[in-house]
């Protein structure tokens, strides 16, 4: 009796263990699926049918464990955040956010007009920051997708390629049209981004300023055209005076700013 007893005091535990693993297993599953419909809600998200909402809902998922697992384990200078973007593959996004069009974009990043010297070149005592919104020169963020820097204005001159220095005169004077390489702005939320770039161009942006963290690291100040929910407020603070030839994510290889004719 004693035997039958402890064999079916062992079975009960068993069971229950096992009753314990299913219930915490599918509250392991249902916490991503919640946090896919509020986003969904958040974001005014609707999709075809089911198969294409059981898709996106597993690129969404693998997004948002790449965003947990960058913030971290990587020691980086800046951070990333779930945002409009998530339920989109890198290549669906810069499919659809990003593609260096000159013919689309009039945002003087073509060949500027030849000049014998650059207009800035003897300028001196520029100060050390420099924010074009603190004097009402910028227009507010808009989700403009590829295009952010339109200007109406359709003669500009070059700034001499690669040279930062020369950006930081130009960027002094007026905001500045620059591409830059935005393979990885996805999903970037704060901070200087440092690294993870390259100098394959393929997005437009407007550098409306410069300055220095309180870590003395220097940053370009940058205004994107993904909306206000993305980045800094629209915003994005990319590394001043790189190492990398061209800037960091190219962003000294092909700039100009707008001139009245």
């Amino acid at each position: 009796m004693g035997s039958t007893s402890n064999f079916t005091i062992v079975a009960l535990l068993i069971l229950g263990t096992w009753a314990s693993q299913a219930i915490s297993q599918m509250s392991l599953e249902a916490a991503p699926a919640k946090k896919h419909e509020e986003w969904m809600a958040q974001y005014g998200r609707n999709y075809a049918d089911n198969a294409e909402k059981e898709k996106r809902f597993k690129i969404f998922n693998d997004n948002v464990n790449f965003i947990e697992q960058f913030n971290k384990y990587r020691n980086r200078t800046y951070k990333m955040r779930v945002n409009g973007f998530a339920d989109l593959t890198k290549e669906e996004f810069l499919s659809q956010f990003t593609g260096f069009d000159v013919s689309a974009c009039s945002s003087g990043l073509v060949p500027g007009r030849k000049l014998k010297s650059f207009r800035y070149e003897n300028l001196t005592d520029v100060p050390g920051t420099v924010d074009w919104r603190n004097q009402g020169a910028v227009t507010p963020v808009k989700n403009q997708r590829r295009c952010g820097n339109k200007s109406s204005m359709n003669i500009y001159e070059k700034v001499p390629s690669n040279s930062e220095e020369a950006l930081q005169k130009a960027v002094y004077i007026q905001p500045v049209s620059v591409a830059v390489d935005a393979t990885n702005f996805q999903f970037y939320s704060k901070g200087v981004v440092s690294d993870d770039c390259g100098t394959r161009l393929n997005h437009g942006v407007t550098i409306i300023g410069y300055g220095t963290t309180e870590d003395n690291t220097k940053y370009w100040l940058v205004k994107n055209s993904w909306g206000e929910d993305w980045g800094e407020k629209g915003y994005i603070r990319i590394l001043r005076d790189s190492d990398s030839p061209g800037g960091q994510c190219g962003i000294a290889m092909v700039a100009s700013y707008p001139i009245i004719a």
